[in-house]
């Protein structure tokens, strides 16, 4: 049922520019709701997942191990790993981007995107979030809804568009 009414409002209110992004994994239910409504690939979803299990170093001896940030490294055709902001000490710990429905192409064209999206202004000048704006402010926005105690609605997994 859920699944049916989240169907129907995916494939009536997105237009083809429209993006999905997700924070964190799909439920299965949502995965059955996009996989039925994206019949005609209009559907564009991009999980981002808050870390990778892997470190990510620099390639030169100047770099003194550090990655640059944007380095991206691709681990399959649908998961990406990239560096978003870089520790003062250690190795940055990569964010994690996943596929859902993108054309090969345009997750390529996707993510210099997310990474422009993680260096905005937030606070204080110079200053970087590790992940996508909107993805960054959901959880902010989430932190706030559970302090407030509104349980009515599920706000553990937000999209965004």
């Amino acid at each position: 049922m859920l699944s049916d009414k989240l169907q129907k409002e995916l494939s009536s209110q997105l237009s083809e520019n429209d993006l999905l992004l997700k924070t964190g994994t799909l439920h299965s239910i949502e995965a059955e709701a996009i996989g039925n409504a994206n019949d005609d690939g209009t559907i564009k979803a991009v999980e981002i997942i808050d870390s990778f299990p892997l470190r990510v170093y620099g390639t030169d001896e100047s770099s003194g191990g550090m990655p640059e940030l944007g380095r991206s490294v691709w681990l399959s055709d649908r998961d990406v790993a990239l560096v978003t902001t870089v520790p003062d000490r250690g190795t940055p710990n990569p964010l994690h981007i996943r596929n859902v429905t993108l054309r090969d192409h345009q997750f390529d064209e996707f993510i210099p995107l997310a990474f422009k999206l993680t260096q905005c202004h937030v606070g204080y000048r110079g200053s970087r979030i590790r992940s996508p704006i909107p993805c960054h402010a959901s959880s902010k926005a989430l932190t706030i809804f559970v302090q407030l105690g509104i349980d009515t609605l599920d706000f553990r997994r937000p999209w965004f568009i």
